[in-house]
């Protein structure tokens, strides 16, 4: 970490899972903003019944993203990016800004499986977070008791970091958001 910053470099996020070649991973925002799940009650069209076990292997959030932004014809974002919603906030993400701007960046909202892998690694990612904050204070730590997750169940799903469990809330609720990216 030390030598990435005295590099002038920025990181873009923090790896918080690796896959088997050692290639490609996901990596985590570096920062988080509360907020709903959507504003649109079309969910109903694509309830899916998850448990606990089919939640832990939805590990593509990118597709649930993209799925649920068509789905709800919400690939444009509002006029005041404030105002965006968890699926339009992490598919607009910027992380040279560190907010939603109006292009996609590759940014998605996790899956519960991707949460899940988080979850495992939460210590390691704050740590790595602790660390670079000494260089530059801006980096915010997994601190949400609960996150949203684009796995979607008879209401929207979303992942309680507190316990490392799935529960279910209403859109409107207000609950984490932190973006993810593939590698």
């Amino acid at each position: 970490v030390d030598s990435f910053f005295l590099n002038g470099k920025a990181p873009k996020g923090v790896v918080f899972y690796v896959d088997r070649t050692g290639i490609h991973g996901r990596a985590l925002a570096l920062s988080e903003v509360r907020g709903i799940m959507s504003p649109n009650p079309l969910f109903n069209v694509l309830v899916e019944l998850f448990n606990y076990e089919t939640s832990v292997r939805d590990l593509d959030g990118w597709q649930n993203t993209c799925n649920l932004l068509m789905t709800n014809q919400e690939l444009h974002p509002a006029n005041d990016v404030s105002d965006l919603d968890a699926l339009s906030y992490c598919y607009y993400y910027n992380h040279v800004t560190q907010t939603a701007d109006l292009l996609p960046h590759g940014w998605y909202l996790p899956a519960s499986g991707e949460m899940f892998l988080l979850f495992s690694n939460m210590m390691e990612v704050n740590q790595s977070l602790s660390k670079m904050n000494h260089f530059n204070n801006i980096y915010q730590k997994m601190n949400s008791d609960d996150y949203w997750s684009s796995t979607i169940s008879a209401s929207d799903l979303c992942i309680s970091f507190s316990k490392g469990n799935v529960k279910n809330d209403h859109p409107y609720a207000i609950k984490g958001i932190r973006p993810v990216i593939r590698f």
